[in-house]
């Protein structure tokens, strides 16, 4: 890794450059855009992302092992490979970082577990922290007219703001796009949990925002990490190209080790949102040194009084409200909170605890066990367990429908699946037909893979998309995103053309984005299949399909693990050997194990036979690689 001096290229004159050009606008014609790093300074001392979720996992969850709640999940990303580049190329031997688990995700999950706004008590903090200088220097911009737009939910700069004018700030140029404490104390439209989040902006806001933006000059991004992918990013993405054309972005990318310096990296290592500037037309200047002082020149620039020293942290800190938990509250928000992010060995170590399945209400139990048995590739047992044991209170007869149905397509059993599944969407109520609809679409999906009733899997296919064509939108975006990703895959099967695979790679993303790591996995299987080309080269399909199974065995998934096999494929990386022992260790249907081995062993000798005639021919010696190509892009993913 490249050290701080092995740059030898002279960019000392970027950064006064840039000065320069906000200079000649003044503060009127700049828009601040901040995140949470520009309230850490004392005597504010407010968490930023990471240290706030810290908190949260220590308030609201616990451990059964004694393990660090919060160090589990981080284990588990490592494992899987979630990591972040940082976005300053110039840190001497600083690589990427563990990919931190998503503040709304988490914390969402103890609100949702403990009701009534609850936990969101832990943001009352935002509404006590004094203002820091940095506040106070934002409270002089907007005096001078300027504009300032926020993701934060405290008022300091407010606060800041009346202390120096002795007014209220202009709330048209004071925007907080997840809304603030000053505007609701009890918490209920902050945008930090994943409900509240993950469906976008309302239209009213983004017209808003994307209006700031295309009326100003020049915008500077600062304290701000970037990771607004369900809101600020689509709300970008719909941009057209060149709409902000003329408008420049300079984005403060906190850093320390080094002096003030221009990020000189690939854009590919900048947030979605700069890259998303970008595209509509915006020039973006990603300026890496520490915040203060970056600021402390670009107030002087702007004609702002001079950034005031920093001053001394306040005794104890931050006034962190105490909001009481129980130890049941705590066992069940962890029972929840690893279901969540699809954590399966956690859950499968959670259930086996009695103190869990008490402290739990008995239906989500039985989806948690339910979960655990279909990720151990119980479906057999599952099956009877929704067959034969009475539905717990909560729990409806449409779910329970739905995981026998779910059962039995992966069996293989896809035409009773496929009947069971659409007799009960035909009489469920609108709202749980979405449930039903996307498994059912997966026994068809799955139906039109199988040779000789292909055609009637066409047919079927086609009745099933005229009849779930005006499906009303469900609650759930995650399920609203699989029933789309399964209409979507059906349309190219009724068509008779492959799917294409960037569709997979946004579930992917989404996934990842929203904390799943089991959700993630699974469609980056499905990106796998949907993108299988055979001029790949063996030694990549052997990496890629072997990654993923090691990646779902991390989290304790076997049927995961073991679903690799069944990549198209899959006969040049395993042997059948390997193959067999996966067919034995997953509880398919005796005819489907049947035709998946002998299907198998058909194509695994042919390929054996073709390698050793083409080895006699080219005198090869056993063992040499049949071809030469190259994986995908995505291989490193």
């Amino acid at each position: 890794m490249k050290g701080a001096d092995d740059f030898a290229v002279d960019d000392s004159r970027v950064p006064d450059g840039t000065y320069a050009r906000l200079a000649a606008l003044g503060p009127a014609a700049v828009t601040f855009w901040s995140g949470a790093g520009v309230s850490r300074d004392a005597p504010s001392a407010l968490p930023a992302a990471a240290a706030l979720t810290q908190r949260v996992f220590g308030t609201f969850f616990t451990s059964c092992d004694n393990r660090d709640p919060y160090s589990v999940v981080m284990d588990h990303h490592a494992a899987v490979g979630w990591t972040a580049e940082p976005l300053c190329d110039r840190l001497p031997d600083v690589g990427p970082s563990v990919r931190l688990p998503r503040l709304e995700a988490v914390l969402g999950v103890a609100d949702r577990v403990l009701g009534g706004n609850r936990a969101l008590r832990i943001l009352d903090v935002m509404g006590t922290a004094p203002p820091n200088r940095l506040h106070r220097l934002f409270a002089r911009h907007l005096a001078a007219g300027g504009t300032h737009v926020t993701a934060n939910f405290d008022d300091c700069v407010e606060r800041a703001h009346v202390k120096i004018c002795g007014t209220a700030p202009d709330p048209r140029r004071l925007l907080h796009f997840h809304d603030s404490v000053r505007d609701d104390p009890g918490h209920a439209s902050l945008g930090a949990t994943l409900a509240r989040i993950e469906a976008g902006f309302p239209a009213s806001r983004a017209a808003e925002l994307t209006g700031v933006l295309a009326a100003s000059p020049a915008v500077v991004v600062t304290g701000y990490s970037g990771s607004d992918f369900f809101d600020v990013d689509p709300m970008l993405a719909r941009l057209e190209p060149g709409t902000l054309a003329g408008l420049l972005v300079v984005w403060v990318n906190h850093e320390t080790a080094r002096v003030e310096h221009p990020a000189t990296h690939p854009s590919t290592r900048r947030p979605a949102m700069a890259r998303l500037l970008e595209r509509a037309g915006a020039e973006v200047v990603v300026l890496c040194g520490d915040t203060a002082d970056v600021m402390a020149r670009l107030g002087h620039a702007l004609g702002l009084p001079p950034l005031e020293p920093l001053e001394p942290a306040e005794p104890g800190g931050p006034v962190w409200t105490d909001v009481p938990v129980t130890p049941r509250e705590r066992i069940a928000a962890t029972l929840a909170l690893h279901r969540a992010l699809g954590l399966v060995g956690e859950v499968g170590a959670l259930l086996d605890d009695e103190s869990v399945r008490t402290a739990c209400a008995a239906a989500d139990v039985r989806r948690a066990r339910s979960e655990w048995l279909w990720e151990q590739g119980r479906w057999r047992d599952l099956r009877g367990l929704w067959w034969s044991e009475p539905r717990p209170d909560g729990v409806s007869a449409a779910e329970r429908a739905e995981r026998i149905g779910a059962c039995l397509w992966v069996e293989g059993r896809l035409l009773p699946a496929y009947l069971w599944l659409r007799h009960h969407r035909c009489r469920a109520r609108p709202d749980e037909v979405s449930r039903l609809v996307e498994t059912e679409g997966r026994s068809l999906e799955h139906l039109a893979r199988v040779p000789g009733v292909r055609w009637l899997a066409r047919l079927l296919i086609r009745r099933f998309l005229r009849e779930t064509a005006d499906l009303g939108a469900s609650g759930d975006i995650g399920l609203r995103r699989k029933v789309d990703d399964v209409r979507s895959s059906l349309t190219a099967l009724a068509a008779g053309g492959p799917r294409q695979g960037d569709r997979a790679e946004e579930d992917r993303v989404w996934y990842v984005e929203s904390g799943s790591v089991l959700g993630s996995l699974n469609y980056r299987h499905r990106l796998l299949r949907d993108t299988y080309d055979p001029a790949f080269d063996d030694a990549y399909l052997d990496r890629a399909y072997r990654s993923v199974a090691e990646r779902y065995a991390s989290i304790g998934s076997v049927s995961g693990e073991l679903r690799t096999h069944l990549l198209p494929g899959a006969e040049r990386v395993f042997t059948f050997g390997e193959y067999v022992t996966a067919l034995r260790r997953l509880q398919y249907g005796p005819v489907h194990r049947t035709r998946l081995a002998a299907r198998f062993a058909i194509v695994r000798s042919a390929r054996v036979l073709r390698g050793r005639s083409r080895r006699n021919r080219t005198g090869s010696p056993p063992g040499t690689p049949d071809r030469t190509g190259n994986g995908p892009a995505h291989e490193a993913r």
